[in-house]
């Protein structure tokens, strides 16, 4: 029985995730030039600078582009795009940053989660409601985004508390 399908919110997370690669590429472009070039330009001081220096400079540059990247690769394996339950079976399908990643656990080893409004308000207004899904013998919860097209919140909820 689907419990949950997430298309559109997982295509914009998906698109995210690209974009952040195309961001950490250009961030190891200008990390390279740096390691090669960094100090010859007149206003750098018109001379090679030293290996370290270079090597420090490009680390600092890499790192701006890498650590977003890891970030959104980190959060794609945690985002939920569909639950299934199958008897005394949950499978649950992550948005990974390759490809969707499929897992399947007993529903005796999911552990209730919390629920987040999702609210913030200022210049731009943010209502973006989501559930963590807690599975024994794993450390990170799994994202449950309640902008889905499909949610029954009351069998997921019902289903981690182990009610479902």
């Amino acid at each position: 029985m689907l419990l949950f399908e997430n298309r559109w919110q997982a295509r914009k997370v998906r698109w995210l995730t690209i974009s952040f690669a195309v961001w950490c590429l250009a961030w190891l472009y200008w990390a390279w030039t740096t390691l090669e070039n960094y100090g010859i330009e007149p206003a750098d001081g018109g001379a090679l600078r030293s290996f370290p220096e270079r090597l420090g400079m490009a680390v600092v540059i890499a790192l701006c582009g890498v650590l977003p990247l890891a970030g959104m690769a980190f959060y794609s394996s945690l985002y939920l795009t569909r639950i299934e339950r199958h008897g005394d079976a949950v499978l649950l399908t992550a948005l990974g940053a390759l490809r969707p990643v499929l897992h399947r656990y007993a529903v005796a080893d999911l552990v209730p989660g919390k629920a987040y409004e999702g609210r913030v308000s200022g210049r731009i207004s943010v209502d973006a409601p989501w559930l963590t899904l807690r599975v024994t013998d794993r450390k990170m919860p799994f994202v449950v985004d309640l902008q889905a097209e499909r949610a029954d919140v009351a069998a997921i909820v019902g289903l981690s508390a182990g009610r479902g």
